[in-house]
């Protein structure tokens, strides 16, 4: 569901939109926008990972048990990353972050959201974490350990997409909804679809929450030695590089920075197949 359109779209808007909801000539830039995204080859980057210094103990980032077999093949080459500071002084498009519930134009054709970043406390609360943080940039989060009992997290099982679905929808006072990927992404038409539905969320001032199912040494920097399942916030991207940020609420269990940037690609294959998924 085009929620940019349900929060922030004029009278003026809604006229230059035929009855099907495709914008006409009169659409707004954004619209615009969108379909010019749609629409164009975008190359990506390759960058280099800083191998890890130190080691933590392998855990689930939500809290299950471990899996050692799984039905999702590793990807076909390492999933790549770079910090966000990084990122952004590599392309020259470090910029303060105005308030909650908008975003910064970096430069042209990146875009992010001013995530305030939260950790998880443990490490089964990914999934109270994740929303919370999508939620707090819409001001509307009850707070980490409020969602984590209306989630029904444990430390056995961590915590469920549906019930992670449930609070987005229930806070935020928007018409989140779940999206699959059966196959193992990869390919151009998913992994623009991904795309373009976070740059959809973000040009509204919403987050994407990620339900990633990742093999051993397949989550980003490549430091999980065991099958991990896990929530994280997708919450700006870039079209001159085909790339998503992601704020991982889970970076001291799996070695990760707090906020980094990934090829829709990797992202694609991250929320790939059952029961994994993302909420936009």
């Amino acid at each position: 569901m085009r929620r940019r359109l349900f929060t922030t779209m004029t009278a003026a808007a809604i006229a230059g939109l035929t009855v099907a909801g495709i914008p006409s000539a009169s659409a707004t830039t954004h619209d615009l926008a969108a379909q010019h995204r749609a629409t164009q080859q975008q190359a990506v980057p390759q960058y280099a990972t800083t191998p890890y210094a130190g080691q933590r103990p392998a855990v689930q980032a939500d809290g299950s048990r471990p899996t050692s077999t799984t039905d999702k093949a590793a990807p076909r080459h390492r999933i790549t990353a770079i910090p966000d500071a990084e990122y952004r002084a590599r392309h020259r498009g470090a910029k303060t972050l105005s308030g909650p519930s908008s975003t910064t134009s970096l430069r042209a054709g990146e875009w992010v959201l001013p995530t305030r970043y939260t950790g998880q406390p443990t490490s089964y609360t990914c999934g109270p974490t994740a929303t919370h943080m999508a939620l707090a940039l819409r001001n509307a989060s009850p707070g980490v350990w409020a969602l984590a009992s209306e989630q029904g997290t444990s430390p056995d099982y961590g915590t469920s997409a549906s019930a992670v679905l449930s609070s987005l929808r229930r806070h935020s006072g928007a018409p989140y909804e779940a999206a699959y990927l059966y196959g193992e992404g990869g390919n151009a038409w998913e992994n623009n679809l991904v795309f373009n539905r976070v740059a959809e969320d973000v040009d509204g001032g919403f987050a994407v929450v990620a339900n990633v199912w990742a093999p051993a040494g397949a989550y980003p920097y490549g430091h999980n030695t065991s099958f991990v399942k896990h929530f994280f916030v997708v919450d700006g991207y870039d079209t001159n590089y085909g790339t998503v940020r992601i704020s991982d609420p889970g970076a001291y269990y799996l070695g990760t920075p707090a906020q980094y940037w990934i090829t829709k690609a990797d992202l694609a294959y991250l929320v790939s197949g059952t029961p994994g998924g993302y909420m936009w």
